[in-house]
């Protein structure tokens, strides 16, 4: 995830930074903002400062139709835990573990202006993931 600004340590609203979405996994699955299902204005992001200069990034939100903080439907299922946890699940429920987002604040030139605006984006998304395997019955 990429935002238009760098929002500092706290608890924000997510619209007002214009997200760019984008979320892969091993399986292959992948998941962008057009994949959205939770409403941008109900999502809220958690900066916390990890030291080292990079920051943590969890969410909360509401409005999705699997309950959880982000809800993303394509051919297959994301959804991220609401009140800032850790947990996810994807691929229609054959893969979940927990998530750390790591994010790092880098400067750039602003194009109209020779001041420097603050970009930030996400620099990866470490997850462990469990995969539950069909039972045939």
């Amino acid at each position: 995830m990429t935002l238009n600004a760098d929002p500092g340590i706290g608890i924000f609203a997510l619209a007002p930074f214009t997200p760019t979405m984008s979320f892969n996994f091993l399986s292959g699955s992948s998941f962008t903002q057009a994949d959205l299902f939770t409403p941008l204005a109900n999502i809220q992001i958690r900066i916390v400062d990890l030291g080292g200069g990079l920051r943590g990034i969890n969410f909360s939100g509401f409005g999705g139709p699997f309950g959880g903080s982000m809800d993303f439907i394509n051919a297959s299922s994301l959804s991220f835990q609401p009140g800032f946890g850790p947990l996810y699940f994807a691929d229609n429920g054959a893969s979940f573990g927990s998530y750390t987002g790591i994010a790092g604040a880098t400067a750039v030139p602003e194009p109209a202006t020779p001041a420097l605006s603050g970009t930030f984006g996400l620099v990866g998304l470490a997850a462990l993931a469990r995969r539950r395997k069909a039972i045939a019955a």
